[in-house]
């Protein structure tokens, strides 16, 4: 969970959002942080309870080490309700659902059996863990109504649709922008860890072959080395700067909120928080042609495939089309307010972790 002034993924950032709101309509509500991510490790964060829990940190064996002493804590403190993000922890839920009698609710987010950084072992243990959050969780919740779909063809379940959310932000003060030594629409943003399904390589060598006069910022990174990051690295340069992982949540939102255009390269998942983030701030979507970005940004979204010149030509018409590019991003924020706005998204989750149907 994202604490002020940090800024983490797509599940810290929704529950960040999601629990304060829930606190604030009156219920009582824990949230179990990963101790090795934070250098202080604060009681409570806007009426939410924290609950710190160890892990061993790494690509692999962070999120399963910390799950398992979350579990073993829910059941000692009985809660009446579980929501757990990510079916990786499917497995683990077996702990609450056998010795006590909380009702646990699975966001199962995107097809992590898919991504491309996790070998064939891996993959099988997602797969498997999204089948056991099937069985034995009390209900499942799907982000996108597209892995709704998924999971009811592989899984034969039924999954409630509630999708991310974000308040609709203007822009700030340009300065801090300007610190990192980058000017308000001078820059293409692209915000997301640097794994394959996300696209980064393509995207960086389509930015490089055009011509276009503004530059490519990339903000994100990861917790291991492989050769798609020293590659990336090798093709830093002024035009295209890599500014790694930005802990700073308003520094974020300052960024998004003076590029040019905001390009979203994700493959795989739902309704990603960055992209909601990008539309949130009114900043034109350039989005990877695949079913869950066109759900998420409909008509105020700019496709584009991984063919070879695909995304550069695009770049290239839209970086003399200022017009364009603010219709984009008015379309984008009104799309947020109608579909993806905190209050309709907070009734269906505490309709849903109460055990009633999300309207």
């Amino acid at each position: 969970m994202p604490l002020p002034g940090r800024s983490f993924g797509g599940f810290e950032t929704f529950i960040g959002g999601l629990a304060p709101r829930l606190a604030e309509r009156g219920h009582e509500v824990t949230v179990y942080c990963r101790k090795a991510l934070y250098a202080d490790h604060p009681r409570e964060y806007r009426g939410v309870h924290l609950a710190w829990m160890p892990s061993i940190e790494g690509k692999v064996l962070g999120t399963p080490t910390h799950s398992l002493l979350a579990m073993v804590d829910v059941v000692r403190r009985r809660f009446d309700s579980l929501l757990v993000v990510n079916p990786a922890n499917g497995l683990h839920c077996l702990i609450p659902r056998m010795l006590s009698k909380t009702r646990i609710l699975m966001n199962v987010d995107g097809v992590e059996w898919k991504r491309g950084k996790w070998g064939l072992v891996a993959r099988s243990y997602f797969r498997l863990g999204a089948w056991v959050s099937t069985r034995i969780c009390h209900g499942i919740v799907a982000d996108s109504q597209a892995i709704a779909d998924l999971y009811r063809r592989e899984f034969r379940v039924s999954a409630t649709f509630i999708p991310y959310a974000f308040d609709a932000r203007e822009r700030g003060h340009a300065s801090r922008v300007r610190a990192l030594g980058l000017e308000p629409m001078g820059y293409y943003l692209v915000v997301g860890r640097l794994i394959p399904e996300n696209n980064i390589d393509y995207i960086v060598d389509e930015f490089a072959r055009s011509s276009v006069s503004r530059r490519l910022v990339v903000v994100g990174g990861a917790n291991y080395s492989s050769a798609l990051h020293r590659r990336l690295a090798s093709v830093a340069s002024d035009r295209i700067r890599f500014l790694g992982h930005v802990d700073d949540s308003d520094l974020l939102w300052d960024l998004y909120g003076h590029c040019y255009a905001y390009i979203h390269g994700h493959s795989v998942g739902g309704t990603n928080p960055a992209l909601l983030q990008a539309m949130a701030s009114a900043a034109c979507p350039v989005v990877f042609d695949v079913i869950f970005n066109r759900e998420v940004a409909g008509e105020s979204g700019l496709p584009f495939s991984r063919s070879t010149g695909d995304l550069q030509r695009l770049l290239e018409w839209l970086d003399t089309c200022l017009a364009e590019v603010e219709h984009r991003g008015e379309l984008g924020r009104r799309r947020l307010i109608s579909h993806y706005a905190w209050p309709q998204i907070v009734d269906r989750y505490e309709a849903a972790l109460a055990g009633f149907s999300a309207k």
